[in-house]
């Protein structure tokens, strides 16, 4: 019997970006990020390696054993993100905002991590199987507060959904898109 349950894990990211706001509602911004996209999975495999038995058919006993094998599977990327806004006031120190986008992602170290009771194996490389540069998209909420004339506190609630396959085609393989939502929050300061 062998189970396998693969999930997101703990990542984060980080983003450095300049904004240009138009005189209407609308913006446009580009930077630089650095993120991580981790999952985990846990594999059982049931073992039964010694059948004995007597004449008596009721006195059969089958020994088995469960070995635990833990893997996780981390990303790290660049990427260069440039997204568009749409922005309304409600009031004179609150800006509520829409951005959507894209960014080119760059893959630079792919690992898996190995545990298995008793043992611990690590193997760290970017493989042939993974693409290097790929392609993603993003929406995001965006609400700023206004404490003083040229600095805001910022909140970003923001999706990422990456267009191109992480992986490239295998046979017996689904192609691997990863997606993630983060909580962007930071102080941004009007140049003029």
């Amino acid at each position: 019997m062998v189970t396998d349950e693969e999930q997101a894990t703990r990542s984060g990211s980080a983003q450095f970006s300049l904004r240009h706001n138009f005189k209407t509602h609308w913006s446009l911004s580009a930077g630089l990020g650095a993120a991580e996209y981790a999952t985990e999975s846990t594999l059982r495999q049931r073992y039964f390696p010694n059948i004995t038995s007597s004449l008596d058919p009721s006195a059969v006993r089958i020994d088995s054993f469960v070995v635990v094998r833990k893997y996780r599977k981390s990303y790290q990327f660049f990427s260069l993100p440039v997204r568009l806004g749409y922005a309304w006031q409600p009031s004179l120190r609150w800006q509520l905002g829409l951005l959507a986008g894209a960014e080119a992602t760059y893959l630079f170290h792919a690992a898996e991590i190995t545990t298995v009771p008793l043992m611990t194996g690590t193997f760290a490389s970017t493989s042939a199987a993974t693409r290097q540069w790929g392609l993603g998209s993003s929406l995001a909420l965006e609400a700023r507060y206004h404490f003083s004339p040229r600095c805001e506190l910022l909140a970003q609630p923001t999706f990422t959904y990456l267009l191109t396959p992480l992986n490239r085609e295998r046979i017996g393989e689904a192609p691997r898109h990863p997606w993630g939502a983060a909580l962007l929050l930071g102080v941004a300061y009007e140049l003029r």
